[in-house]
């Protein structure tokens, strides 16, 4: 299971009647969680690593249509499996590129 709050701060430079766009910048942590049993078919442990990252992107609104482009880049490596017998696992996502549509409901 993944999950993430991520908070973030809008400038838009461009507004009209229906029609925005703007940048973003913010923070974001997050963590995810599985079990060893999809990997090995032994239930021996569960794992979990947390991530905290800087968000930065560009935002256009066209009506009720929202597109969003941006970077998350993690602050620092992840222990991901706490030392064993045999190693210690660490890794860094160096940054991770996303494109998001979103369809603004009006009530």
């Amino acid at each position: 299971m993944r999950a993430s709050v991520n908070l973030d701060l809008l400038y838009n430079f461009y507004n009209e009647a229906k029609k925005s766009g703007g940048i973003f910048v913010g923070i974001n942590s997050g963590g995810i969680e599985w079990d060893e049993k999809l990997y090995t078919g032994t239930n021996d442990a569960e794992y979990f690593f947390g991530s905290l990252g800087f968000n930065v992107g560009i935002r256009s609104k066209f009506s009720a249509h929202n597109i969003e482009f941006g970077a998350k880049i993690p602050f620092a490596n992840e222990n991901v499996i706490t030392e064993t017998r045999a190693y210690k696992l660490t890794m860094k996502e160096n940054y991770n590129l996303f494109l998001r549509y979103i369809y603004d409901f009006e009530f």
